[in-house]
Order: C-alpha cells, then structure tokens, then sequence
C-alpha cells in the first residue's frame, strides 16, 4: 500500500483549480496467473482513495458537482466522491487506474 499526505489541486472540466489538502491510499490487487511452467503472482488493479479537504463549503459543493474532476499531485487522475463533509470542505475521493501519487 502507498500514502500520500500533502498539497493536491482538483482540476474542475471548466479549467477552474481548487487547491486542497489530500490524505490517500493506493492498494494493488495481486492475482494469480496459472500457465505451463506453474502459476506466479500478477499485479492486477490499482484502486486509491481518501480525503481532499477544500477548506469551505463553495468549493466542495463545485467540486461535487463537476462530471470530469481531476486530481493533480505528481500526475493528474480522474475520481469520483463517495460522500463527506459539505459544511467544512472535506470530501471522501475514490480512484482506479492511474494512481496520482507515487
């Protein structure tokens, strides 16, 4: 499992930034791959996750409410939100494919 704990920017369709402080995690899932000389261990899908805090309600709200969002840290990864705190700016962030962190 990867973290990442630091400064992020969301990247909204429209071209607007929001800059946000993220708290994530990246797991791989590992499969077994079976051929003629035995099986071995495969790295499968990459899913990441965690918190963006936006630091005010306005924000969290555009940011929800975007179709294309973007998270930029190292590499820029579409996510989606799974929920969280409107009120305070703190958004729960889910991600597969493309990690942006490493």
């Amino acid at each position: 499992m990867r973290e990442f704990r630091g400064d992020a920017t969301v990247v909204l369709a429209d071209g607007t930034e929001y800059l946000c402080q993220a708290s994530l995690k990246a797991v791989t899932e590992h499969e077994t791959a079976t051929s003629f000389t035995g099986s071995e261990q495969v790295k499968g899908k990459t899913d990441w996750f965690g918190t963006i805090s936006l630091g005010g309600q306005d924000a969290a709200f555009a940011v929800e409410n975007d179709e294309d969002r973007q998270l930029r840290i190292q590499r820029t990864s579409r996510f989606i939100t799974n929920g969280g705190d409107m009120a305070t700016g703190v958004l729960d962030i889910s991600g597969s494919g493309d990690v942006p962190f490493d």
